[in-house]
């Protein structure tokens, strides 16, 4: 065989790839760049290469997407406890989730094109990737959010089954519950892992007992005021009431006296606080936390992670 026919098949084999180096490639774009950090056996393949890098442009660019519309949420929630008018009038809410899914689906279609192209073993750049690849600053991000997004990936699983491992679907006398409204949208998990610290709270206050996470559903509010010694409702509200999964609930329905255990109840709903005084008449003596204003979901977030689980310490130091 003559050196011309050598580099031949050489080249015919860098652009027509096997099957195998092509699905490896694949897991690139699915994130499990980190899978082939030690054992690179294609490392020094063209295709491998182009890929590799495309792979990791294409996972920068989302990260940048996500910090973004992080960034987005934190002003918006700004906006509308510091300027209520401004934010409802504008439908801050409904722009930015339009901003958002035009955003992620543009992204998809890049994603895709690229992983159309890795399968069909061409190495032509994804367009507009190129630009960013002659910037050093998003091929060195690029590989920081594709080990982020992989390690983020491995722990959720375990943190998930922690997360529901301390919680209960059942409520005993004294305990401590959290309602939630998942807007037939979000799964159970997400909900559980948003109370871990006050979960953990509760096994330290209450030795024995898990956290009590219910759907918010007026039988489920009038489970915890009958029973638990500290509520969380995390739901959405009004001036006129909590609205529930299964409708409004104003402190005028609630006709029986609050149980014996009673002693903390916080109403995330906005304008809760409008009706502060018929709300602690119906749950007199609990000590209650309401907002007379709009209130974030991210401001609840972090009262879940800071100030709730402190006072639930608190009330059993005391």
């Amino acid at each position: 065989m003559t050196d011309t026919d050598k580099n031949i098949q050489e080249n015919t084999a860098q652009t027509a790839p096997s099957l195998g180096i092509r699905l490896a490639a694949l897991l690139l774009y699915l994130g499990c760049a980190p899978l082939f950090w030690l054992r690179r056996p294609f490392s020094e393949r063209p295709f491998w290469k182009s890929h590799e890098k495309q792979a990791a442009l294409l996972w920068v660019v989302l990260g940048i997407f996500v910090l973004f519309f992080v960034l987005l949420i934190l002003v918006a929630s700004l906006i509308m406890v510091e300027a209520r008018g401004w934010f409802e009038d504008h439908q801050v809410e409904s722009w930015l989730l339009s901003l958002m899914r035009k955003a992620i689906l543009a992204w998809l279609v890049f994603w895709l094109y690229g992983i159309w192209r890795c399968l069909r073993g061409r190495t032509e750049p994804v367009p507009f990737l190129g630009h960013l690849a002659r910037i050093q600053f998003f091929n060195l991000s690029g590989k920081f959010v594709v080990h982020l997004f992989f390690i983020i990936v491995i722990l959720l699983p375990p943190a998930i089954f922690l997360a529901e491992s301390m919680v209960s679907s059942r409520g005993e006398e004294g305990g401590v519950y959290v309602l939630y409204d998942d807007q037939g949208r979000f799964p159970r998990w997400v909900f559980s892992l948003a109370v871990w610290r006050l979960s953990c709270a509760t096994r330290h206050c209450l030795p024995g007992q898990r956290l009590t996470l219910l759907p918010a559903t007026q039988d489920h509010l009038d489970e915890a005021l009958d029973k638990a010694s500290f509520v969380f409702a995390g739901t959405h509200g009004t001036s006129a009431g909590l609205l529930l999964q299964d409708g409004l609930y104003a402190p005028e329905q609630r006709s029986d006296p609050v149980g014996s255990h009673l002693q903390f109840v916080y109403l995330a709903g906005c304008d809760s606080g409008h009706q502060q005084e018929a709300w602690e008449a119906c749950l007199a003596p609990a000590e209650l936390r309401s907002f007379d204003r709009l209130t974030p979901t991210l401001e609840h977030l972090w009262r879940l992670w800071t100030e709730i689980p402190a006072r639930l310490h608190s009330l059993h130091e005391n």
